[in-house]
């Protein structure tokens, strides 16, 4: 007569354990984060050429490494929830430093105006002759989530200009941008900062400009 083999129950949950252990570890998982880069925006056509422009093939500017408020310094992109709450969207983040996504931005749209050569960033600017420092805190960069379902974005920079060869502060300004958004849009985001970030090149370039005049 065939006699029926027992199994502790210990043993027989601890098998049970390590089969559906190993289960779980083959099946694949789908990793949910997205990651959003700024873009530099197609620059406007010059109206005229440096030379035409300025009178002089145009200045060298040192791009001094952009400053960020503590709180969205990371790699997450910051959601505004409320007066004073935050949500930290983990799975969608930034693909690079957004001081660095910043500073990139900043140096193309810069490069594209008339008085403007070139643009070096820090430490290469230390070691270059430029006739002037670009020196940008960025102050607000986030997306809204307002209560009515609605969202919007908002971003503000302090700027601050400084000739060189006399080593003072000759200009400084503030730039605000606000804009809509919708909840959940994080590419539309993105492009709502690269276009503010264009912007603020440009109006740094501009104010350059009327200094050379």
């Amino acid at each position: 007569m065939m006699r029926l083999l027992t199994i502790p129950i210990g043993t027989f949950l601890l098998w049970l354990m390590v089969f559906m252990t190993g289960c779980t570890l083959t099946r694949p998982v789908s990793d949910p984060t997205r990651f959003y880069i700024l873009e530099a925006l197609e620059p406007q056509p010059a109206a005229e050429s440096r030379e035409d422009a300025t009178g002089f093939e145009g200045l060298a500017v040192g791009l001094r490494r952009v400053q960020l408020a503590d709180y969205f310094n990371t790699p997450a992109i910051v959601v505004r929830t409320g007066e004073n709450t935050l949500r930290y969207s983990n799975f969608n983040r930034w693909a690079e430093g957004l001081d660095r996504g910043t500073a990139r931005i900043l140096r193309e749209s810069l490069r594209h105006h008339p008085a403007v050569a070139s643009v070096l960033l820090f430490p290469e600017a230390s070691r270059e002759p430029v006739k002037y420092e670009v020196e940008v805190f960025l102050a607000l960069c986030e997306a809204v989530e307002k209560p009515d379902g609605e969202g919007a974005f908002r971003f503000a920079a302090d700027w601050k200009i400084y000739e060189t060869e006399r080593r003072a502060m000759v200009s400084r300004g503030e730039f605000t941008r606000e804009g809509n958004w919708e909840p959940g849009d994080y590419a539309a985001f993105a492009r709502s900062v690269s276009g503010a970030c264009a912007e603020l090149g440009r109006k740094i370039g501009r104010e350059i400009g009327e200094m050379e005049e």
